[in-house]
């Protein structure tokens, strides 16, 4: 309660100019900043999908007479496509779950994120609101914590030849060196 005689007033945030203070023109640099970067994530984010992020090579034999096409490279949206004809034995419906799931948790769950972290950051919402949308968006995020074992799960079913091969020449490159080493002793 205020001292006797004395009233409660509002002060208001701009100064006597009509100008806010240094620290409200900080807090306004600092909001737009945090903005402006996860509008600069959210399309670094789109532009990564485009590039290729991993590539498969066979070696030996087979890659010398392979040549440049020893190599596959993959993209985030080519490993998505490419997921719904990896494997012709498999049955139809459980390809279109694992695109589906690829493309959820690697394409649009981080696309998500930034984007309702932007609608967080800049909309005006209650406290308990802002607190059930940052709920829902750690809860989104979690998911990203699966990426790893997604692109596995791509890379062996695309490629399961060739790092089986990979795997196979690299072990009997090892036991033909063991194999000179006792030789030569």
């Amino acid at each position: 309660a205020p001292p006797a005689g004395r009233s409660l007033s509002v002060m208001s945030p701009r100064g006597s100019s009509g100008s806010l203070p240094a620290a409200g023109r900080l807090a306004r640099a600092y909001h737009a900043a945090v903005a402006a970067g996860l509008v600069w994530a959210l399309g670094a984010t789109v532009a990564a999908f485009q590039p290729p992020i991993f590539a498969l090579g066979k070696r030996g034999l087979l890659g010398v007479a392979l040549g440049e096409t020893a190599v596959n490279s993959y993209s985030m949206i080519d490993g998505a496509l490419n997921l719904l004809v990896a494997s012709p034995s498999s049955p139809e419906w459980l390809m279109r779950g694992y695109f589906l799931l690829y493309s959820a948790m690697l394409l649009l769950a981080p696309l998500l994120w930034y984007a309702g972290s932007l609608l967080v950051w800049v909309v005006p919402l209650t406290p308990a609101a802002r607190h059930d949308a940052g709920y829902w968006l750690q809860l989104l995020y979690s998911f990203n914590v699966l990426e790893v074992y997604l692109v596995c799960m791509v890379l062996s079913l695309l490629q399961l030849d060739a790092m089986a091969q990979q795997i196979a020449g690299e072990m009997s490159q090892g036991s033909c060196e063991a194999a000179s080493q006792v030789l030569e002793d």
